[in-house]
């Protein structure tokens, strides 16, 4: 990461249109941190545009990705390749 860059939460995320959020958990055998369907209102009020599953990392936003991409894959048992 360059120096002085900054970075926000790490996240695994499927979007798009009519999305299964429910068949995706069900795929998965978990659980998201965060979902939406297309219409459902975003914090600011306005509705949302796609459907969204999302994971995250828990660790501090300062750590480095490849510690939150550990994070990610050790917490929710994924398989990760190059």
């Amino acid at each position: 990461m360059e120096k002085g860059a900054e970075l926000g939460p790490i996240h695994f995320t499927i979007v798009g249109i009519g999305l299964d959020i429910d068949g995706i958990s069900q795929s998965l055998g978990m659980s998201p941190k965060h979902s939406h369907r297309v219409g459902d209102i975003d914090p600011l009020g306005r509705p949302f545009r796609h459907d969204m599953w999302s994971l995250q990392s828990e660790l501090p936003e300062a750590e480095p990705p490849d510690t939150h991409l550990e994070w990610l894959q050790q917490n929710y048992n994924l398989t990760m390749t190059s």
